[in-house]
């Protein structure tokens, strides 16, 4: 996969995303906190091979997020509002 597009995925879903070397290993800052550390990844040797680490992590938390259970209780609690919400209008 192209760099271009790894960063593009990260910064995508973590905007202002960039890559810091600290010492001999390469880390991706975000808002001043590495992703290395909150997906408890370690640094990586190349500035190409933490970009690709992270953005594989990023593609399996939206994942994780898309498909999490409480995500569809509450699309579900949304779509009751909704609908009450719609009758109330008709019926009000």
């Amino acid at each position: 996969m192209q760099l271009a597009s790894l960063i593009k995925r990260v910064q995508k879903r973590y905007p202002g995303s960039s890559i810091v070397q600290i010492y001999d290993e390469y880390h991706v800052m975000h808002n001043d906190e590495s992703l290395n550390d909150i997906f408890l990844l370690p640094g990586f040797e190349t500035e190409y091979e933490a970009w690709l680490q992270i953005s594989q992590f990023v593609k399996m938390e939206q994942s994780i997020n898309r498909t999490h259970p409480l995500k569809q209780m509450i699309s579900e609690q949304k779509k009751r509002e909704s609908q009450e919400r719609i009758a109330n209008r008709i019926h009000g």
